[in-house]
């Protein structure tokens, strides 16, 4: 895992994306200050893997020092742009400038049904679309990142309400069934929707994600609790 992390870091550097950062950036705040504190690790183990997390932040810390000094990389990252003295934008508006378009037009879908929303997977062009086509329409090519706008455009303050509700249910209820790893990933994998809408699309990339946070981190908690209860029966039934 370890020498994964670290072949991530120059592939997520390379291709650019902020969201991806974003997310490891989370990912590593959750295992720090969320994780290793609920599950039962020996004081050695938790050193180590406080250890490491350290490393990796130095080690992030230092490389973007660098890179910042060297050809001001760091700038052009955020910025999206190569061209750092013509880019008059503040710092938010460059960070925010890729995603704007779509967090508008989820606005708009927001504007046009406050209650309930534009509907799912639908958009102002679809029945422009459908005029047009002389074919049967089975989905709307539509892209909408950013959940919490994506949300609030389709299903309205009633449909931002029952996922929140269901957010914090989930986390709740996440940790009363110790079922930590799998409350940590799907805190995951909204860090990476942030920039995206994945979470409501798993017959695309959403599907692999679906698989990897949400039922890879209940496996996860599953063998644990096994382990953990099998370790218990040795114990206490020598």
């Amino acid at each position: 895992h370890v020498i994964l992390l670290m072949l991530a870091l120059p592939v997520l550097y390379l291709t650019r994306s902020r969201v991806a950062f974003l997310t490891l950036v989370v990912t590593f705040l959750l295992i720090y200050f969320y994780l290793q504190r609920k599950i039962v690790l020996s004081a050695k183990v938790k050193h180590i893997i406080g250890s490491i997390l350290m490393f990796f932040a130095a080690l992030i810390v230092a490389a973007t020092i660098i890179a910042e000094m060297y050809d001001s990389s760091i700038s052009k990252w955020i910025r999206k742009t190569n061209d750092i003295k013509g880019d008059n934008r503040s710092i938010g508006e460059a960070f925010t400038a890729s995603r704007q378009g779509l967090m508008e037009l989820c606005l708009d879908d927001f504007r046009r049904n406050p209650i309930l929303g534009m509907g799912f997977q639908v958009a102002y062009y679809t029945p422009i679309m459908a005029q047009e086509q002389k074919g049967l329409i089975l989905s709307s090519p539509i892209e909408k990142g950013v959940w919490p706008m994506m949300v609030l455009g389709e299903t309205g303050i009633i449909g931002e309400i029952v996922f929140l509700i269901f957010i914090i249910t989930f986390v709740l209820q996440g940790n009363r069934r110790h079922l930590y790893a799998s409350t940590t990933m799907l805190l995951v994998f909204l860090a990476t929707n942030l920039g995206e809408a994945t979470f409501f699309s798993p017959g695309g990339p959403g599907g692999a994600e679906w698989m990897i946070c949400v039922l890879g981190g209940y496996v996860i908690d599953l063998k644990r609790q096994m382990l953990y209860a099998r370790n218990f029966s040795v114990v206490a039934y020598p």
